[in-house]
């Protein structure tokens, strides 16, 4: 069946998982009321309770939630198999860029809560940190500053995340967008060979539909989040640098960021900014790039050793999400979404 005229409600733990005497609530609830039930996935990789809501939220904004739950209608609601043990998602490198708004310098930037709000939904997942991400922070004059997992040690907090980011103020430089963008592939050169960027502009045609995942070891994924947009100034910004651009909406810019990390996650942000990426077996992958920069393998390693104590810790701690979906002036349909 599809959804198309039925209305959503999606409930998800904030900040935990869905508590037993919880979810047995909702699942009463819902035979009261004659309200089917499902388990759906935003994706292989956990992530924090705010980032899944900026997720939906993005996705509902252009028009890609829809679609995605029709296909999950049409399969009756079959999940995924699951992957084997020991097997995760390979970790793509992304580039993200963030003009700042409103002509406010970076000091002024790091001194408002938005910029914490950056700063997590770029480098932290749900008890994972995105040691493979960078994040470039630019005001209007062209000086910016980029920050790397290894820099954002204590985040969550919103006083020490925008302690640590005006303490990484003074390595700011001029250079603009293409000059940040051009000092990380350099930075990359040994590990990447190409790379791919998404304007991410509100005002231009919404993201197509995601195509089959493409994990391609010779690609860097960028994603920039203007300030000012327009198909001049992509063209401006991302035709010096990158060997293929793609100017598109990702919704809303407060919740940007945070889809753009699922979809790299999966694999299907690069296709969708270059149709002609392979697509190659995980494995492939892992055997033919080269070996990371020694202070990146150390931080994967440490991040891997902490991700595993706390899985020990609290085994299961996806983020569960339920949803309800009401037929407009008839019966009504549940769903549950775990990230």
């Amino acid at each position: 069946a599809r959804l198309d005229k039925r209305r959503i409600l999606f409930v998800l733990g904030g900040v935990r998982d869905v508590a037993e005497h919880e979810d047995n609530a909702v699942e009463q609830a819902c035979r009261r009321q004659n309200i089917p039930r499902f388990s759906l996935a935003l994706g292989h990789i956990s992530e924090l309770s705010s980032k899944c809501i900026k997720q939906l939220e993005s996705a509902a904004s252009i028009r890609l939630l829809q679609p995605a739950l029709n296909h999950c209608a049409s399969t009756d609601w079959k999940g995924v198999e699951p992957l084997p043990e020991g097997c995760q998602p390979p970790r793509l490198p992304m580039h993200l860029v963030y003009e700042i708004r409103n002509s406010l310098t970076l000091r002024e930037f790091a001194a408002r809560p938005e910029a914490s709000y950056v700063l997590v939904d770029s480098f932290r997942g749900s008890f994972l940190k995105y040691n493979h991400y960078a994040l470039t922070l630019i005001d209007d004059t062209g000086r910016y500053v980029t920050l790397h997992s290894r820099d954002c040690t204590a985040i969550l907090r919103q006083e020490e995340c925008l302690s640590l980011l005006r303490s990484q103020i003074h390595r700011a430089k001029s250079g603009g967008i293409s000059g940040a963008l051009a000092e990380e592939i350099r930075r990359l050169e040994l590990r990447q060979k190409r790379l791919i960027v998404l304007f991410a502009d509100e005002s231009a045609p919404r993201l197509q539909r995601p195509p089959a995942p493409a994990f391609d070891p010779t690609v860097i994924v960028a994603v920039v989040l203007p300030a000012k947009g327009g198909e001049a100034r992509a063209k401006e910004i991302c035709g010096a640098v990158a060997s293929c651009y793609k100017r598109a909406s990702l919704g809303p810019l407060n919740s940007a960021l945070a889809f753009a990390a699922l979809l790299q996650n999966e694999g299907v942000l690069a296709p969708i900014i270059d149709p002609s990426c392979s697509t190659q077996d995980v494995v492939d992958r892992e055997e033919e790039e080269e070996e990371p920069e020694e202070d990146v393998m150390e931080d994967v390693e440490r991040d891997c050793e902490e991700e595993e104590a706390k899985r020990e810790e609290d085994r299961g701690n996806d983020v569960r999400v339920q949803a309800t979906a009401k037929a407009l002036g008839g019966a009504a349909t549940t769903t549950t979404t775990t990230t």
